[in-house]
């Protein structure tokens, strides 16, 4: 049979855009990811640029089950990527400036009671799954009481990320102990904040570009995930961006941790 070029051709561009390259035997690239135009740092707006930066960061385990984008001018927070989306309560405030970033975020008062963007989603929480959030964040005010940032299952034995009355991120991992971050992170811009829960590995970690703490890992419950107040009242932060993972795509190494935090373009200083 005589050989065919164009179907060489054909596959091998389709391969190419598959995996975020543009050209024909090309490796893949973060051209056509979406960029911060002020700080630099990646953040991927759908399901087909976090597939290209999986690739570009050499993870084959899949991309986020949610994205919330948190660029709204009012009401709730649109999944990105599916339909959990994300309940305004409390009138939180929206596309506020963000220094050093073009990107806009919605803010929280601190020490308003329920002001949170949240829904109860079970489907992905760590009550029966692996769990993994990412988010970019600011915290502006330290509350007067430990008050919730991050929640990947909050209600029940809770899973969350914490902000103290000194200004440090806290994490507690269903029944497990919390952990506490040595950085005072209030007023120091904003952040990458990933927390994992891995059921199979029973283990939990928090990381940010400085730290990776691990607490206790412990049985969890609570099916109420978002950000902020989802007990309680809220802590002075900026949310700017969140996704989560769940089941194998949720359980990535620290390796792969810090290999996906430096492809969005964050120096990352934990080893």
């Amino acid at each position: 049979m005589a050989h065919n070029p164009f179907h060489n051709w054909k596959h091998g561009w389709k391969h190419g855009w598959k995996h975020g390259a543009l050209t024909l035997g090309s490796t893949p690239t973060m051209s056509g990811v979406t960029q911060d135009a002020t700080s630099g740092i990646y953040c991927p707006a759908n399901a087909a640029e976090w597939a290209q930066t999986l690739a570009v960061a050499g993870i084959g385990s899949g991309g986020p089950t949610s994205l919330w984008l948190c660029q709204e001018a009012s009401g709730n927070l649109a999944d990105s990527i599916t339909t959990n989306t994300l309940t305004a309560n409390a009138a939180p405030a929206y596309q506020q400036a963000v220094a050093g970033w073009t990107r806009k975020s919605v803010n929280f008062t601190v020490d308003t009671a329920g002001q949170r963007f949240s829904a109860v989603i079970g489907a992905f929480a760590p009550a029966t799954h692996s769990v993994l959030f990412l988010g970019y964040l600011s915290l502006l005010t330290n509350p007067l009481a430990s008050n919730r940032v991050m929640s990947p299952g909050d209600g029940g034995t809770v899973t969350f990320v914490g902000h103290d009355t000194t200004g440090h991120l806290t994490y507690r991992a269903g029944g497990g102990t919390t952990v506490t971050t040595t950085a005072v992170v209030t007023g120091a811009g904003v952040l990458p904040v990933v927390a994992t829960y891995n059921r199979t590995a029973s283990s939990a970690t928090l990381y940010s570009n400085a730290e990776k703490l691990t607490p206790t890992f412990g049985a969890a419950t609570g099916t109420v995930q978002g950000l902020g107040a989802t007990t309680g009242n809220s802590t002075g932060q900026a949310s700017l961006y969140m996704a989560a993972f769940a089941d194998v795509a949720a359980e990535l190494s620290d390796a792969q941790i810090k290999t996906l935090l430096q492809t969005l373009g964050w120096t990352i200083t934990w080893t």
